[in-house]
């Protein structure tokens, strides 16, 4: 788990140069909040449904953070 969340902390800093050099901003100015930023991660097992449609899914809601890196197994999201 350790080596996963390093490995996406790496590609979220990667991302995010990226992001804020497409938007025309200086990285190096930016560097310190992204580099001191919070990294959360949510692990969820949802085991198929006997009756899917009886299933009603997840309400809306909204990921926290500025970036969300989704590993995903399986279809559906």
């Amino acid at each position: 788990m350790g080596n996963y969340a390093e490995a996406v902390q790496a590609l979220q800093k990667q991302l995010m140069e990226v992001i804020v050099e497409t938007l025309g901003l200086n990285f190096g100015t930016l560097h310190n909040e992204i580099e001191e930023g919070s990294q959360v991660m949510a692990i969820n097992c949802y085991p198929a449904c006997p009756e899917p449609d009886l299933t009603l899914g997840m309400p809306p809601h909204s990921d926290y953070g500025t970036l969300t890196i989704l590993h995903q197994s399986g279809p559906g999201l």
